[in-house]
């Protein structure tokens, strides 16, 4: 790239596609005009030979250039306006047995805006939920836990067949596999639900026999995440219960931010209220799933490498597990001192 300064403003994980980066709904390609040389819809590198291109990965060209990460039905879902109304509407809804689960990113964000407590900003936005309708307001540790131990079944049982498996906590990463690669790399990705779908189950199918729910109240299910790609997640065919979502909405932490602009600033002064418990952990919001670290990416990675290394190994890895970074960027960490592992953040 040249030499002059590239500054980032407003950066955040959703940028609006422009029209010639959507599919329309009924599938297909578009004709699309060449773009100007050394405009941003130009591609940053030279095209590859055949064999060159035969080598997996995504250089940025291919977000930029793409026709397959978005539909246009895709784009309304990601519609912040939209979305928050949807979500107002459905915790307000009388008829309705509203359930918010709130992630840790999600919270996070919002406490380092803040300068809240993580603890105290958990019960502060319980308090604005439960304002705004919500009948209950969960952490998401239980669900989580939930689905790395389901995980990590599925990781024994690779192992013991000599497969490997790709998991992400990135629907986007997701649909990107699906819409771009073939079979082979498709059917390596984890079967198992996020948390977020894990709640929603709990809450769909078992919360209206352990608690008390009005009887003719439907239970409705919100989310609190910190992207927008889990509203995409949330419209998946296979995430259904009874022919219908069963995440019924998602909002982000920048929409829950807006929501506090509005109608509950300063956030300092609005009253804690402590979360439920119907799905409670014995670890608290802020139970960590790796020996008191708070790791990212959903704590696959570190979860299954201490498992593994315990369970073929019997070796008890140290607090923090050490990864080597491979390349001259950052984005990619590699363990192989026990095992084959890596992990990889972003598209690269």
């Amino acid at each position: 790239m040249g030499q002059g300064t590239v500054k980032l403003t407003d950066l955040n994980d959703f940028l609006r596609p422009s029209d010639a980066c959507i599919l329309p709904v009924g599938g297909g390609m578009q004709a699309k005009s060449e773009p100007k040389p050394g405009s941003f819809a130009s591609p940053m590198y030279g095209k590859q030979s055949e064999e060159q291109a035969k080598i997996a990965r995504v250089t940025l060209s291919d977000c930029i250039t793409c026709s397959g990460c978005v539909t246009s039905a895709e784009t309304i879902l990601l519609d912040s306006t939209e979305a928050l109304r949807a979500f107002e509407s459905g915790c307000s809804d009388k008829s309705r047995f509203a359930v918010v689960g709130l992630s840790q990113q999600a919270v996070a964000s919002v406490a380092e805006k803040y300068g809240l407590g993580l603890v105290a900003t958990y019960e502060k936005l319980c308090t604005i939920l439960k304002e705004l309708g919500a009948s209950r307001v969960y952490d998401v540790s239980l669900a989580r836990r939930i689905c790395l131990l389901e995980h990590l079944a599925e990781v024994f049982t690779k192992i013991e067949k000599q497969q490997s498996i790709i998991t992400s906590a990135c629907p986007g990463f997701v649909s990107y596999v699906e819409k771009k690669q073939g079979p082979e790399v498709i059917g390596k990705l984890s079967n198992v639900k996020s948390p977020q779908a894990i709640l929603a189950t709990l809450a769909k199918r078992l919360l209206p026999s352990a608690t008390e729910v009005p009887q003719g109240r439907e239970v409705w299910v919100a989310r609190v995440m910190p992207c927008h790609d889990k509203k995409l997640e949330a419209a998946r065919p296979e995430l259904e219960y009874n022919e219908n979502p069963e995440v019924d909405s998602v909002i982000t932490s920048d929409e829950l931010d807006s929501i506090i602009i509005k109608s509950f600033s300063p956030l300092s002064t609005v009253r804690r209220t402590p979360l439920d418990e119907d799905f409670g952990d014995d670890h608290g919001p802020l139970g960590s799933v790796c020996l008191g670290e708070l790791v990212g990416s959903g704590g696959y990675l570190e979860f299954t490498v201490r498992a593994v290394a315990e369970k073929y190994f019997g070796y008890k890895l140290p607090e923090r597990v050490q990864f080597r970074t491979i390349g001259r960027g950052r984005d990619f960490k590699v363990s192989n001192k026990i095992a084959g592992l890596r992990r990889s953040l972003g598209f690269r």
